[in-house]
C-alpha cells in the first residue's frame, strides 16, 4: 500500500474512531488529554502517525474540536440562509437550512450535553422549512425572526447569554440569486 494511501486509512480510522470514544468528562481528562499530545513541532511532518494510539487518538480528536466548531459552522450557514432567503433562492435556502441540521447533529455526537438544549430547534425548523417550501418571502422573514430567536435562547439556556445573533448585515460570501436562466436542481 502506497504511502499517502496508508495514512489516509489511518486517518479515517481515528475519525470513525472519534464517535465511538465520547468526550473528556472533566480537568483530569483534559490533562491527561495536554499531557499526550505533542505539537507538530515535536512530531515533524508525521504529526498524526507517531506516538502511541491514544497519542495519536488524542491529536486527531483535537483537530475536531467540540461545540464551538459547530457553532461556527452553525453560524456561517445561518448567514448563508439569511442572504438565500432574502434573494428569495429558496433552493439554496432549503440547502442551508439542511446543512445547519447536519452540522447541530455531529456536533451533538461530539458534545452530547447540549442534546437537551439543542431540542428548541425541533419546533422552528418545520415551520421554516415550510416557508422555504411555499417560497413565501413574508413567511420566511417570519419564520428566520422566530429561528434567530430559538438560537438565542438556546445560547442563554447553555449559559452561553452573551453570545447574542442577529441576522446579518454584511453578505460575506459570493453566492447570490441564481440567474433566470440558471437550471434548478442540476449541482
Amino acid at each position: 500500500m502506497d504511502s499517502q494511501l496508508k495514512k489516509l486509512c489511518i486517518g479515517v480510522g481515528f475519525l470513525c474512531l472519534v464517535g465511538c470514544h465520547g468526550g473528556s468528562s472533566g480537568p483530569e481528562d483534559a490533562q491527561s488529554a495536554a499531557a499526550l499530545r505533542k505539537t507538530a513541532e515535536e512530531m515533524g511532518t508525521d504529526w498524526m502517525l507517531g506516538g502511541s494510539v491514544d497519542e495519536r487518538f488524542l491529536r486527531v480528536a483535537g483537530q475536531l474540536r467540540g461545540w464551538d466548531a459547530t457553532m461556527v459552522e452553525v453560524g456561517y450557514r445561518y448567514s448563508m440562509l439569511y442572504w438565500a432567503g432574502t434573494d428569495e433562492n429558496w433552493e439554496f435556502a432549503r440547502y442551508q437550512l439542511a446543512k445547519i441540521g447536519d452540522a447541530v447533529e455531529l456536533g451533538l455526537e461530539r458534545r452530547a450535553e447540549y442534546k437537551d438544549k439543542a431540542r428548541m430547534l425541533d419546533a422552528v425548523v418545520p415551520r421554516l422549512e415550510e416557508a422555504l417550501q411555499h417560497k413565501d418571502p413574508e413567511q420566511f422573514r417570519q419564520r428566520f425572526t422566530e429561528l434567530t430567536s430559538v438560537c438565542n435562547a438556546c445560547h442563554q439556556a447553555t449559559e452561553h447569554a452573551w453570545v447574542r445573533i442577529k441576522p446579518p448585515s454584511v453578505r460575506f460570501s459570493p453566492a447570490s440569486q441564481p440567474p433566470d436562466d440558471a437550471v434548478v436542481g442540476s449541482h
